[in-house]
């Protein structure tokens, strides 16, 4: 193993290829099924490739494996997965032509949906293969090749050159070697049966093949002290002079090439990842912190992501929220390790650099989110714009007594009440007594700004501040029969003097400090109560 490979947090993780061969004929090795070809036997073999890192996984578009022959071997078919090219077949024209002649093939797993025919066993998983952590059965996947033209040769000739890119560069894959047969259980365990021959080669990644420079980047924060230790300046690479420079797109610039996936927001530290660390409570019996993971990357979504994080707190017992979580197994390591990931259909899916707001996302999420998590109660915190003629002023925290939406009109009988829909959030007089919390109605529209005929409808629903998903939400919670409030902390004055774009940017970051420490409040007087006691 090169030494720039090694990961002293995941010492013995590698990509294992493993290709399995049940028996030879006079002219090909296979497995289950035989093939007739000019007269001669062909058959399988299984191809398996097992991920045995524990955090780090392949994700979109999926793996690709490729070799070269030793001789002029052809692949004659294949199930599970398929070879890029068929190259040169032009010595097979008066037969069935093969599935590849290429000297040098490159294979790719199947679509999900592919149809029946085409797959074999543990495929057809798009290239993806999760992490060892993460779920061990989606760590693997096996296709189905039969392998001909070999010369007569009774015992095969072994791959040479494996490469993997999954799905980019960053493995190296040792030669293929002989090793144990595989063994495998049939008939409930009662009997043992073992393939002819078993070759394996082990593929490990380096980040130093990828790139000489890191992705991410860690800034921390504290509750006691409102300075926020930011990611080192160039921690990724370091903006040029020209602010007008398209290696990075400006906050607030609607990026014009926005499938660049080398495409990021400008900042101090230039990373495509942000990893921030914030100690929200510190008690004698425990401490609590939240953890952010930012993507600045304008042309690419991450999936299925995870973070490894050393702290020498994780041997205590814990638990995470939002997060999947499990501790990983350290060698000679002082702290202990422990890996989290999101959760499907909530936050698995690091988006694009451009957030993905409105009531569109919100609605789409918050069904998505109690399909999957089925929750007792729904808080949506966020910010919003507030006005002075009602009372608000900048890092207010209003708890909404109701929502309505104020862009959707439709001026004919009936549908005008359904395009503002007005409901009710679920009611907590004690929250507010308790916390001290402002009261307000909040109104709902999918623009930062305000129209003219948007401000009449706002005033009309007599509205203290104003968002751009509550109303989706509370239609959404609505609908399912699930309990929905609603904290909104103010970022900007819409009957103010300064323009709201430039308002909310300037607020944004110590308002989202308020309202999170207004959220953590919320949360712990809500802990342990009926939602008569709320």
């Amino acid at each position: 193993m090169a030494a720039d490979s090694y990961d002293p947090l995941d010492p013995n993780g590698n990509i294992t290829v493993t290709f399995d061969i049940l028996k030879y004929t006079i002219d090909g090795y296979v497995n289950l099924r035989c093939y007739v070809v000019n007269e001669e036997v062909i058959v399988l073999a299984i191809v398996t490739i097992q991920n045995y890192y524990q955090y780090r996984h392949v994700e979109n578009p999926g793996w690709k494996l490729g070799w070269t022959w030793s001789k002029s071997e052809i692949i004659w078919s294949m199930s599970g997965a398929f070879a890029t090219q068929q190259g040169n077949c032009s010595s097979f024209k008066y037969q069935v032509l093969p599935h590849s002649c290429k000297p040098d093939p490159v294979i790719v797993d199947l679509m999900p949906d592919s149809v029946p025919e085409k797959r074999s066993y543990g495929c057809c998983k798009g290239g993806v293969l999760a992490a060892w952590a993460v779920d061990r059965s989606l760590s693997y996947s096996s296709f189905e090749v039969t392998v001909g033209n070999l010369e007569q040769n009774s015992t095969g000739y072994k791959p040479l050159n494996l490469t993997l890119m999954a799905p980019g560069p960053g493995y190296t894959c040792g030669q293929v070697m002989d090793t144990s047969p595989t063994v495998s259980s049939v008939i409930g365990g009662r009997r043992e049966e073992q393939v002819f021959r078993t070759w394996k080669s082990t593929c490990t990644y380096s980040s130093y093949l990828v790139s000489k420079i890191p992705i991410c980047c860690l800034s921390l924060s504290t509750f006691y002290n409102p300075r926020i230790t930011s990611c080192p300046t160039c921690s990724c690479g370091c903006r040029g002079a020209n602010h007008h420079a398209t290696t990075c797109i400006r906050e607030g610039v609607i990026p014009s090439n926005i499938n660049d996936a080398d495409l990021i927001r400008c900042t101090d530290h230039m990373c495509p990842l942000r990893i921030h660390w914030h100690i929200k409570n510190n008690y004698v019996t425990h401490w609590r912190v939240k953890l952010t993971v930012s993507n600045y990357n304008y042309g690419r979504n991450y999936s299925n992501w995870n973070v490894v994080v050393q702290h020498p707190g994780f041997g205590q017992p814990s638990t995470a929220y939002s997060f999947n979580t499990t501790m990983l197994p350290s060698y000679g390591v002082p702290e202990d390790v422990a890996l989290f990931w999101g959760k499907a259909f909530n936050n698995a899916e690091l988006l694009q650099g451009v957030d993905s707001v409105g009531t569109v996302s919100a609605s789409l999420l918050t069904y998505a989110s109690i399909q999957a998590l089925e929750p007792d109660l729904i808080i949506n915190a966020g910010t919003a714009g507030g006005f002075k003629a009602k009372g608000a002023s900048i890092s207010d925290v209003f708890l909404a007594s109701d929502v309505a939406f104020h862009d959707r009109r439709n001026p004919i009988p009936v549908f005008d009440l359904y395009g503002v829909g007005l409901r009710h959030a679920f009611s907590t007089p004690n929250l507010a007594k308790e916390l001290n919390l402002k009261v307000g109605k909040l109104s709902t529209g999918d623009s930062l700004d305000m129209t003219p005929q948007d401000e009449a409808v706002i005033i009309a629903n007599d509205a203290t501040v104003k968002d751009m998903e509550g109303a989706a939400i509370a239609y959404v919670a609505d609908l399912l029969k699930v309990p929905a409030i609603f904290l909104k902390a103010v970022t900007d004055i819409v009957d103010g003097d300064k323009p709201t774009a430039e308002e909310f940017l300037q607020n944004l970051a110590a308002v989202t400090a308020a309202l999170d420490q207004a959220a953590t409040r919320v949360v712990d007087f809500i802990n342990g109560k009926s939602f008569l006691e709320l």
